[in-house]
């Protein structure tokens, strides 16, 4: 299980540890950042960070020296390997910050859903408007969802690099592990890395007859899971896996009465291997995916006087409380995937050694996937019928090619002592992405304009600056009925991307490895993007909304990027004390590609955003001590920023929409401490979790405020300072279920530090600094043929937010939404393992 934190604050080493505070205070400079009561609390939190780990490593010493049983010493910390470098290895060997969670971890702390297992990653976040998830580690986001380009994010499913936020929606599970590489991985993961990875590596089959049966049951959900695998034939063998997720509701809508916020996914995943001689092994995996997401709106946090009153109207019940499990809506938002399928195969030849080389291999990959969304939504998410989108289909077709080489040969290719570890390959994929969205008014959208939150939209002197002060009050003369009127918008975009990379890590002395990498990328990017008015009437220039959204007219627009990359790396990595401690430092270079603005509805607004490009310096140590009974990585990083991608807000129309921007200069630096501790002295416990700081700012950005200010040193949104999570676990012995049989209890505490949703930076958009707890008794025989858990979810049943946009009270620009976050919930699982 790789899932750890550090524990044990005391007093001990203090003069060693002032230095090491010191050190760091000198290479993060807070001292000219105007909050000092903030900085402060900061500064003290990671003092007391630093202090904790120097006084569990002298408490751990202690414990070393003491005489222990027999059963402690066989506990040990196990070694996980991960892929990072395109190679297996174990993480301890990876010169950057790794954290990888088991599937065995995910299977008991109950977690299939991303939005859930990125609360276990601290430095990662996740948004989820139930269309397009906002992943961002780092505080640095994906913002593809209205660029036509690529995440910050890259997200790897089996060797397949899925550029779209919506294969996050996926269920994880029956997993052998997912890795988040933080920070650029350009190198070997190719363009749009520039704030990390996250490298999902699925259950493999297996030589012997085996699998599971897992079934849930909750207060509002219930789920199935199971995989069989084993052998076919003296060659092959399979693997088969279903999820069949029904969480249910726990939400009504007041508008009508019926329920809303369920999730129906089943997914199917078929794997094969193939092994015709012993140098040769083909895997071949088949993915199908249904999701239909009935999303839970952002319902009211406060509505004015002057909203209650009009909304009122369409539903009398109408009330701003976001925590009753109540909201109101003549719409619902929701998002349904019918049939994704991700498909590949794998095929891995040792060569042997030939000529100069030692374990020469080949790694051929060939695969693609396949999605079809559609996704309306209710924009202004109310019980009156004012504006939405009734149709907004987004269609994926991806196909991958990628071919490694990959060996050892002494020396540096045979010059000097030492050994060479290489991989250098092409990557090539073909991504084609097209829409069809339409917005348009409804019923009450006549009704709507002369509200008060109509009129201070539009910019009507004496009503407010409105969001849009050129729209001006449309002619609605004889109209009664704006449903059907708006505009539509069909954008397609061709994306062929190639990569050439190489990386080579030389050992010229058992204990030093250098490693340099670099990368060639081009990517040749086109859209064909119309904008077309839509008139009920059938008259030509009929329509009232398409002018006030910001179409003054019919225009197809038809740009196009050509982009010509180096991404590159370089690290030193040394170790101590027979390869217990390992030292690094990295310095790595990535770039995101351009993107258009999707959904411009005009010429002036499809301006194309420039490439991203990431610059990280990174310095960590990573440590097993005490007979692998305590494990400690700290790593301490800086990432420069140049164009950083960033949401803004356009007021070209009555609704602001979302498009992408480039912001000058940021910079996301700070620590992260992750652990695992086994006290020799007390064999029924365990200590674990991760701790991240992270000052992400803005060092120039001019014209990002709200109000055309420049945003240098601001914080960037979605990105909170603090994050952790701990851990401990109790295990004793239940010896009526046999030697070996256990009851455990585990408890983690999970923290995230507020942060902004907007760069509006509006009280409203803020999320509040949340402590949530989860909780979980399990009972497991000697045999481990079954296991029975009950978990609690949120246990002292805060109340806090999810997700908190801002962007629907744009529409009412006198209240607020947000999101609610599941209440205290428990659920029973059992597994069976055969």
């Amino acid at each position: 299980m790789r899932h750890w934190i550090l524990v044990g604050p005391g007093s001990a080493a203090k003069q060693q540890v002032s230095r090491v505070y010191m050190s760091f205070d000198m290479q993060y400079d807070f001292s000219d950042k105007s909050n000092k009561l903030k900085r402060f609390n900061v500064m003290k939190t990671l003092r007391v960070a630093i202090v904790s780990v120097f006084a569990m490593c002298q408490f751990a010493y202690a414990q070393q020296q003491a005489p222990a049983s027999g059963e402690a010493q066989g506990r040990v910390i196990e070694e996980v390997i991960v892929t990072a470098n395109k190679t297996e290895q174990s993480v301890q060997d990876v010169a950057g910050s790794v954290q990888a969670l088991t599937g065995d971890f995910m299977q008991k702390a109950n977690l299939n859903d991303f939005s859930d297992i990125a609360k276990y990653v601290p430095n990662t976040t996740l948004a989820d408007n139930g269309v397009e998830p906002e992943i961002a580690i780092r505080g640095v986001q994906s913002v593809a969802a209205v660029g036509g380009g690529d995440n910050s994010v890259g997200l790897v499913i089996d060797d397949l690099a899925l550029a779209r936020q919506t294969f996050f929606h996926l269920g994880f599970f029956d997993l052998e592990r997912i890795e988040t590489l933080r920070g650029p991985q350009g190198t070997l993961f190719g363009k749009s890395t520039t704030a990390g990875v996250i490298n999902l590596i699925t259950a493999a089959p297996t030589d012997e007859f085996s699998g599971f049966i897992s079934l849930r049951h909750g207060e509002e959900d219930q789920q199935f899971s199971g995989a069989v695998s084993g052998p076919l034939t003296d060659t092959l063998s399979g693997r088969l896996s279903v999820l069949v997720d029904r969480p249910g509701s726990r939400f009504e809508n007041t508008f009508n009465g019926d329920d809303v916020g369920f999730i129906d996914r089943t997914v199917w995943r078929t794997k094969l291997r193939w092994t015709p001689s012993d140098s040769t092994e083909f895997n071949i995996f088949f993915y199908e995916v249904d999701v239909d997401h009935t999303s839970v709106n952002e319902p009211l946090t406060s509505l004015s006087q002057a909203d209650r009153d009009f909304m009122s109207q369409y539903d009398p019940n109408i009330e701003d409380n976001a925590f009753d499990g109540k909201q109101s809506f003549d719409f619902v938002d929701h998002t349904t995937i019918d049939n994704a399928r991700l498909y590949g195969v794998r095929m891995d030849n040792d060569w042997g050694s030939p000529l100069l080389f030692e374990n020469l291999s080949t790694t051929l990959i060939l695969g693609g996937a396949d999605m079809l969304i559609d996704a309306p939504q209710d924009l202004d998410v109310s019980p009156a019928d004012v504006f939405r989108v009734p149709e907004a289909l987004e269609n994926i077709r991806m196909r991958q090619l990628e071919a490694r080489l990959q060996g050892l040969t002494p020396g540096f290719f045979s010059l000097g002592g030492g050994e060479t570890e290489f991989v250098s390959g092409i990557f090539l994929q073909d991504e084609r992405v097209n829409y069809d969205y339409r917005i348009v008014g409804g019923d009450d959208t006549v009704a709507y304009l002369g509200s008060p939150a109509g009129l201070q939209v539009l910019g009507v002197p004496g009503i407010g600056g409105g969001l849009c002060p050129t729209c001006g009050l449309p002619d609605l003369s004889g109209i009664t009925s704006l449903a059907g009127d708006g505009v539509a918008v069909f954008p397609e975009m061709k994306t062929i991307a190639q990569g050439y990379f190489t990386q080579m890590i030389y050992r010229p002395v058992p204990r030093l490895a250098i490693t340099a990498g670099l990368r060639y990328d081009r990517v040749d990017r086109d859209a064909f993007m119309p904008v077309r008015k839509l008139h009920p009437s059938g008259e030509g220039d009929a329509s009232v909304l398409a002018p006030a959204l910001g179409a003054e007219e019919d225009v197809t627009m038809e740009p196009e990027m050509r982009e010509r990359e180096l991404s590159g790396k370089l690290s030193l990595q040394y170790e101590f004390f027979d390869g217990d401690v390992v030292s690094y430092a990295t310095y790595s270079r990535g770039f995101k590609g351009g993107a258009f603005n999707f959904f411009a509805l005009n010429e002036e607004s499809t301006l194309q955003v420039e490439p991203e490009f990431a610059e990280l310096y990174e310095i960590g140590l990573k440590n097993v001590l005490f007979d692998q009974t305590l494990q400690l990585n700290v790593s301490l990083y800086r990432s420069d920023f140049t164009d950083l991608h960033v949401y803004v807000r356009t007021d070209d129309g009555v609704i602001p929409f979302l498009s992408l921007a480039n912001a000058a200069e940021a910079r996301a630096q700070g620590v992260e401490i992750d652990g695992m501790y086994l006290p020799a002295s007390l064999p029924w416990l365990t200590l674990s979790g991760s701790f991240a700081y992270n000052d992400a700012t803005y060092q120039d950005y001019p014209g990002g405020g709200p109000n055309g200010e420049n945003l240098a040193g601001e914080t960037l949104t979605n990105a909170p300072e603090l994050s952790g999570v701990f851990t401990p676990e109790i295990a004793l012995p239940l010896h009526w279920m046999g030697e070996g049989g256990v009851i455990s209890l585990a408890v983690d505490a999970l923290y995230t530090d507020s942060f902004f949703t907007d760069p509006g930076y509006r009280p409203a958009n803020e999320h509040e600094a949340q402590w949530i707890f989860n909780g979980r008794l399990s009972l497991m025989p000697a045999s481990e043929s079954w296991s029975l858990m009950l978990s609690v979810t949120n246990l002292t049943d805060e109340k806090y937010f999810s997700l908190k946009s801002g962007y629907g009270s744009s529409i009412w620009p006198d209240s607020e939404f947000g999101r609610a976050a599941d209440r205290r919930h428990a659920s029973l699982d059992f597994s069976w393992n055969w």
